[in-house]
């Protein structure tokens, strides 16, 4: 049974010419692993809120990925060993919950809208 989990990648600024190399990579080693790729957004290029390896900066993809309950710690080992240069950091959030953003959306628009659509995938819950 697969979890949905938040994974949040930084890229070494000088791979950002390069980023479909490195993303390959994250996306193979997601997909050994028995994950599943849900969802990618490249944020692009941001200032980092500490200094890693004396870099300021790291290329930001985002990635929401359903894994069965092993496959956490797998990637994390894999990245950790393979990626000796430190060109690659993988941040785990196993805290999603669509059904916490969905009533967060609906808190947030209520009074200030006659409706809104919504919709997602219950089968993810089961």
């Amino acid at each position: 049974m697969s979890k949905m989990y938040e994974l949040t990648v930084l890229i070494h600024p000088d791979l950002e010419a390069n980023l479909d190399d490195a993303l390959s990579k994250v996306k193979n080693i997601i997909t050994e692993a028995g994950g599943k790729i849900e969802k990618e957004n490249i944020w692009g290029k941001k200032k980092l809120a500490y200094q890693i390896n004396r870099e300021d900066f790291a290329v930001y993809v985002y990635f929401e990925v359903a894994l069965p309950p092993e496959a956490p710690i797998v990637i994390s080992n894999t990245l950790n060993i393979t990626e000796t240069d430190n060109s690659i950091h993988a941040q785990f959030n196993s805290n999603y919950n669509e059904m916490e953003l969905e009533n967060s959306l609906a808190r947030s628009l209520q009074g200030k809208c006659d409706w809104f659509s919504e919709s997602w995938n219950i089968y993810s819950y089961l």
